[in-house]
């Protein structure tokens, strides 16, 4: 995969820009993965199936879809390992806790593994006590772009019914 989408792309279409009520197109693409040029990880998925909303019924609908990514592989970890070394340095500890008990540390290190890029709308914290996904993409050199740059980047057209 060359592009990975954060938890909060799928959350944020849900809520906002693509609800599945006016958007249903845009769950269908997610849904294709466009023949495995984008997807997440299982981190992400599981992060998600928590909740009791349309995503994490979606979710679990789709539990083993080819577009979710395990990020159990030998190169993975070693960047995970990477990442936490990272955090560890420059945060406090209930920061350190935060950021690295979510999904995100998973998802700069499948990146860095795949030399993927992340799909997200979080924002850089741009703070010696904060971190953001952002924040680690950019110390990590992981382009990031968002999901409407994405579906520009793919050419994706969602039409109106007639």
């Amino acid at each position: 995969m060359k592009y990975l989408l954060d938890a909060n792309v799928f959350i944020q279409a849900k809520d906002f820009y693509y609800r599945p009520d006016i958007c249903p197109g845009f769950w269908n693409w997610l849904e294709d993965g466009v023949q495995g040029s984008f997807g997440t990880i299982d981190r992400v998925r599981d992060e998600i199936v928590v909740g009791k909303d349309y995503v994490s019924t979606w979710f679990k609908r789709h539990k083993g879809a080819s577009w979710i990514a395990a990020t159990t592989d030998e190169a993975t970890q070693v960047a995970f390992q990477q990442v936490t070394t990272w955090v560890s340095a420059g945060l406090l500890t209930p920061e350190k806790i935060r950021f690295l008990s979510g999904a995100d540390p998973w998802l700069v290190a499948h990146a860095v593994a795949t030399k993927a890029s992340v799909v997200t709308l979080e924002m850089p914290k741009n703070s010696p006590n904060k971190v953001s996904l952002v924040d680690a993409c950019v110390h990590f050199r992981v382009a990031t772009l968002k999901t409407w740059d994405l579906l520009a980047l793919l050419k994706v057209k969602f039409v109106r019914e007639s």
